[in-house]
């Protein structure tokens, strides 16, 4: 049975946690201020990457095999500011650092 959200969740970590919103559609909203590290589970899934530096940002926007997309950014303190995406998993793989992966077809 699917998890349906009724306003925000947190999970504590160590590190303080993650805050989870959900709008009731297709959006989910997360709290990543501990994130320190975006990397992703195969470079085979990846189509395109392009990097922008401006006004202290480092903006990624990486297309995937899927059709899904990732966008990211940090700023000059390496905190991410932004992290938005389709057709992706992203899971923690230490407590600071966030892998991607593209669903598969069909998912």
């Amino acid at each position: 049975m699917p998890l349906h959200l009724q306003g925000p969740l947190h999970i504590p970590t160590l590190d303080g946690g993650i805050t989870i919103e959900h709008d009731g559609a297709n959006h989910v909203s997360l709290s990543l201020d501990r994130i320190r590290d975006i990397g992703l589970a195969s470079v085979a899934e990846v189509l395109s990457h392009d990097i922008v530096r401006v006004a202290g940002l480092v903006s990624h926007r990486i297309e995937l095999v899927n059709g899904g997309h990732i966008a990211f950014a940090f700023n000059q303190a390496g905190q991410v500011v932004e992290l938005s995406g389709t057709r992706a998993t992203l899971y923690m793989t230490t407590a600071h650092s966030l892998s991607i992966r593209a669903l598969p077809d069909g998912a």
